[in-house]
């Protein structure tokens, strides 16, 4: 997983790039306004469900990024073949593949990671967020840990892989925009239940 070790002039400016792209969409999941949630009968009650959408299709974006812009993702053709998809698959990927050559290498290689972590950091929090049990806490704490102890044990090598700090800033991003939208999703619902 990730992209092969960038110089520090190169991470400091991919850094510096996610920094910004990460602040404004901060700022944009913050300020913006959010429609009436009475147009659209949403209640709170709906909050798990609407966490679970968001989080199957940031999986389902990540998992097509895996596949169909990735050279050596050759895991997913096991599964593939005991569903029966394999053949189909491999004439998909043989089309795909020649795009990955226009494709910036943050989409193919560090988004998926990024995406990973928003899925998991909409669903634990969509889940726990209200929640009084003490469990709250060590789920809640386990997003930043799954999030950034991958990475930082591929580079100590416990773990295979390549670390890579634009993994870690894509995985960061997607664990903060992910607990935001929750927050303010469940701010956005109590408001509208309190003025019902």
């Amino acid at each position: 997983m990730g992209i092969l070790p960038l110089s520090s002039n190169d991470a400091c400016v991919v850094s510096g790039k996610l920094n910004y792209l990460t602040t404004k969409a901060l700022f944009i999941t913050l300020y913006f306004p959010l429609p009436d949630m009475k147009k659209f009968n949403i209640q709170s009650k709906h909050l798990h469900q609407l966490s679970i959408l968001f989080a199957g299709l940031a999986l389902l974006f990540g998992v097509f990024v895996y596949i169909f812009f990735r050279t050596s993702e050759f895991r997913f053709f096991h599964w593939a073949g005991t569903v029966g998809l394999e053949q189909w698959l491999r004439k998909a990927r043989a089309g795909s593949l020649s795009w990955s050559l226009h494709t910036p290498e943050w989409f193919i290689y560090s988004l998926p990671n990024g995406l990973w972590s928003f899925a998991y950091a909409v669903l634990i929090t969509g889940i726990w967020l209200k929640s009084h049990s003490w469990l709250k806490y060590l789920w809640m704490a386990s997003i930043p840990v799954l999030v950034t102890g991958y990475e930082l044990l591929q580079h100590s090598g416990v773990v295979p892989g390549t670390f890579c700090i634009a993994d870690l800033a894509f995985g960061l991003a997607g664990l903060i925009l992910g607990m935001l939208i929750v927050i303010k999703l469940t701010q956005l619902f109590e408001y509208e239940t309190k003025t019902i």
